[in-house]
């Protein structure tokens, strides 16, 4: 039997534990939320400017098209020249579009980077309901000799080792930068 200041000790110790858990389980579903709000805010953006570079490019096809049927009627001229000028510069922008849709690959990373965000928490929520099981049984472990509680503590070590491997076999996007990789998603 364990006497009452060992008993309050242990109470103490486990409504300390109860206490973090709450706290880190608190900081974690606010975590998830701001994931949750970014993606979607992401995937809006990107959708808005895929739409909007769309239209430009269309726009930019029709007046190349354009342009070059006019150079074409008026090749010797000095209109053909500033015609084949304007084409150009219309291949130029059309050039500048295409970069730009290709940037918009970003979300795809981040989407990726949100995601293990996520499963990271998730794996955190796991052990530290799994460390709380292990907790609630401190008690009546300790009532022994003292191996109850190196039992507890040695369980206790598992599950954040088992966690610890849990993640590091998940695998991130690694770019740091849309000037350097090799990202190609469309």
């Amino acid at each position: 039997m364990i006497n009452d200041s060992k008993q309050s000790a242990f109470d103490a110790v486990h409504d300390l534990v109860l206490r973090v858990n709450e706290f880190i389980r608190e900081e974690q579903d606010l975590l998830d939320g701001e994931l949750s709000r970014m993606s979607r805010l992401v995937q809006e953006a990107v959708a808005s400017l895929h739409k909007s570079f769309n239209a430009m490019s269309d726009k930019i096809v029709r007046q190349s098209e354009e342009l070059q049927s006019r150079a074409a009627g008026d090749a010797g001229t000095g209109v053909g020249r500033e015609m084949k000028s304007l084409l150009a510069s219309t291949h130029q922008i059309s050039s500048i579009v295409v970069q730009a849709v290709i940037s918009l690959q970003f979300e795809d990373i981040v989407q990726q980077l949100i995601l293990h965000s996520r499963q990271r928490i998730t794996e955190m929520q796991r052990l530290m309901q799994a460390l709380q099981a292990r907790m609630d049984g401190l008690p009546s472990a300790c009532a022994g000799d003292g191996r109850g509680l190196l039992e507890v503590v040695a369980a206790c070590r598992e599950e954040i080792e088992k966690t610890r491997q849990a993640l590091m076999l998940s695998h991130p996007a690694k770019q740091e930068s849309l000037n350097k990789g090799d990202v190609t998603l469309f």
